[in-house]
């Protein structure tokens, strides 16, 4: 996807990209929106590895959203 259309979808979403719309860059970290299994929902940090799939802190069942990590969020 290119990068015109992913502003546009961060925008429209207050700065959350669907996973369905996008992946972010491959080993890039972001913040992501995750539910469990229960259903609960949280916010963790995570990347994405070539695969497709997801690492990062805390324990998730699924990525909904991401977002870049603004410079004071470190």
């Amino acid at each position: 996807m290119n990068e015109k259309k992913l502003k546009a979808i961060a925008a429209a979403n207050a700065g959350w990209i669907p996973v369905t719309e996008a992946l972010p860059e491959t080993g890039v970290q972001v913040i992501v929106t995750t539910k469990a299994k229960r259903g609960t929902r949280n916010v963790n940090k995570a990347w994405v590895d070539d695969n497709g799939l997801w690492h990062g802190t805390g324990t998730f069942a699924e990525v909904v959203a991401w977002r870049k990590i603004d410079p004071w969020e470190g």
